[in-house]
């Protein structure tokens, strides 16, 4: 909550930001609007929204996670040059 780690029983405001972790998904959002009584999640979607940044890191990460799964891993760092060597005299030996 704004930055910081609330006790469960701590009160929000409108206008306050929430960072929510639901496994691997972590998710920035602004409280719209609060509710007296506990109702069904399409009502509770109307009182908040999420940030345009919140939604775009979450799609890069569902994006690199698929590419994992696929066994593509992005390395850390750049290759060395001696790597880039056994790349390229790999890369010459299968089109041969």
């Amino acid at each position: 909550m704004d930055g910081q780690k609330p006790k469960p029983a701590k009160e929000i405001h409108i206008g306050q930001t929430l960072i929510i972790r639901r496994g691997e998904e972590v998710f920035e959002v602004i409280v719209d609007a609060l509710s007296e009584h506990r109702g069904p999640a399409r009502v509770a979607q109307c009182l908040y929204s999420e940030t345009d940044a919140s939604i775009e890191s979450r799609q890069g990460e569902k994006a690199r996670r698929q590419m994992e799964r696929a066994g593509l891993r992005i390395p850390d760092t750049r290759p060395s040059k001696k790597q880039r060597r056994d790349l390229r005299r790999l890369k010459e030996q299968t089109e041969d």
